[in-house]
């Protein structure tokens, strides 16, 4: 081949390449992160219905979560390696059945700590997104019948109002119900969430339904909206 000719060809090759770079950068803004649930990590949540349904002779989970990796003290040391890896964003949950214990009593040490944890996502330039529910529930609330409860929206939106009113304005991007269409099936048809029912397509209609109505409720609360 010409020496010209191959000139030309290198030319194509790197504007071709030059195109594909061009095509493969993320935006500006764009995040990259981690995300974790507050019962899988947190560890000693013994005061919700998944403590309950893990600690039956007949459960389906292989272990206890016991202490898990206890995020729940470790929080500021695991948010600094997560911007060491590079990341500037970082999903997680808090826990209902912290933040109220018992119906109607709402933690201010709770809901303080959680605002520890936005804190020291801004410290290190993270975005912190929060989640409000990730398949979890208070153990008085999994007593009146959890998601198939008849006050299970109303109650769920009025923790999500306490808990946004406190945290709110430290809070990036908020997610209310985490995977919310399997719950209804995983609990009332499978078996293998809490309450543990199979074959029970009433109970899980209701759940279904009251997770809908949740969703709505939540996502309208004045703290969500004012952010």
């Amino acid at each position: 081949m010409h020496p010209g000719g191959l000139s030309i060809l290198a030319l194509c090759v790197y504007a071709r390449l030059r195109r594909m770079v061009d095509t493969l950068r993320f935006p500006d803004g764009f995040l990259f992160g981690a995300s974790i649930s507050a019962y899988q990590t947190e560890g000693g949540n013994t005061n919700t219905d998944w403590w309950w349904w893990e600690h039956l002779a007949s459960t389906p989970c292989r272990e206890p979560s016991g202490d898990a990796c206890d995020f729940y003290h470790r929080y500021r040391d695991d948010i600094a390696m997560l911007a060491g890896f590079g990341l500037n964003s970082f999903r997680f949950g808090i826990e209902w059945a912290r933040i109220e214990p018992a119906e109607g009593e709402f933690s201010r040490a709770q809901l303080a700590h959680y605002r520890r944890m936005l804190d020291a996502c801004h410290e290190h330039g993270i975005v912190p997104m929060v989640t409000f529910h990730h398949f979890t529930l208070p153990r008085w609330l999994h007593d009146q019948g959890g998601f198939s409860a008849k006050r299970f929206p109303q109650l769920f939106e009025r923790y999500c109002d306490r808990a946004a009113q406190a945290l709110g304005d430290r809070i990036g991007y908020a997610c209310t119900l985490s995977g919310p269409p399997g719950l209804g099936c995983s609990g009332w048809l499978l078996g293998i969430n809490p309450p543990g029912h199979t074959d029970d397509r009433e109970g899980a209609q209701r759940a279904v339904d009251n997770l809908l109505e949740a969703r709505r409720r939540s996502a309208l609360v004045p703290a969500f909206r004012q952010a």
